[in-house]
């Protein structure tokens, strides 16, 4: 359980090889979260407000985000609050986050794509 410091967003950095499928899940909020998937220049990748297939806690204004990251590195989630300019000290959450490699193959081009597909 992470409990807000308070007076702005909160961020949290992670790093993953190419290929990555990383889910990030918020639940138990007392806010209406917003979850944000920033690569390393701070360029939002994905971003999820109030959920959709989120199996944790079923609460509608948790925020949930499922994302094949094809390129490697480091990345940073930010949590935010939908009706705020920042956290509010005190402001609770769980945020789950998973990461599962995926192998990528180079097609023809040399671009990432999925083992599935016909070479």
């Amino acid at each position: 359980m992470a409990t807000a410091a308070g007076g702005g967003d909160e961020y949290y950095a992670f790093t993953v090889l190419p290929g990555a499928r990383v889910v990030l899940d918020i639940d138990g909020a007392d806010f209406d979260t917003v979850i944000d998937l920033l690569d390393a220049s701070g360029n939002v990748v994905a971003t999820n407000d109030d959920g959709g297939d989120d199996a944790g806690d079923g609460l509608a204004s948790d925020s949930q985000i499922d994302q094949v990251l094809v390129e490697g590195g480091q990345y940073f989630v930010r949590v935010r609050d939908a009706g705020q300019s920042g956290l509010v000290t005190g402001n609770d959450y769980r945020l789950h986050v998973s990461v599962e490699q995926i192998d990528l193959v180079p097609d023809i081009d040399g671009r990432a794509e999925s083992p599935e597909r016909e070479l």
